[in-house]
């Protein structure tokens, strides 16, 4: 899970970097999901789009909160998000129901 996870995540930066789209973006390097643990992320995931933007962040989420529990990344996400509406969620895989999701709801 580890591995997929890093590579996703490092195509994500390498996209990020040189000022690509990320909003829409389906990766090539899916993310190995969890089924049951760690809570926290397996309650959170879509698991229908294991290569879109919205999987990657609940990943960067779980993994800030290993290293700093206390850091408020999820609610500086949802800030952003709200701050800078793309209108369309759904284009990135953000479930109906995100905010009320494990990771987001802090």
């Amino acid at each position: 899970m580890m591995v997929s996870f890093l590579k996703n995540l490092s195509e994500a930066r390498n996209v990020a970097a040189h000022h690509g789209r990320l909003w829409n973006r389906v990766f090539a390097a899916k993310i190995k999901l969890p089924r049951k643990k760690p809570e926290l992320i397996a309650g959170s995931v879509n698991r229908n789009e294991p290569a879109r933007l919205y999987n990657t962040l609940v990943m960067v989420i779980f993994a800030a909160k290993q290293i700093a529990p206390n850091a408020a990344i999820a609610q500086k996400l949802m800030t952003q998000l709200a701050r800078h509406p793309t209108g369309n969620l759904a284009a990135m895989e953000f479930p109906a129901d995100w905010q009320e999701k494990p990771t987001w709801n802090v």
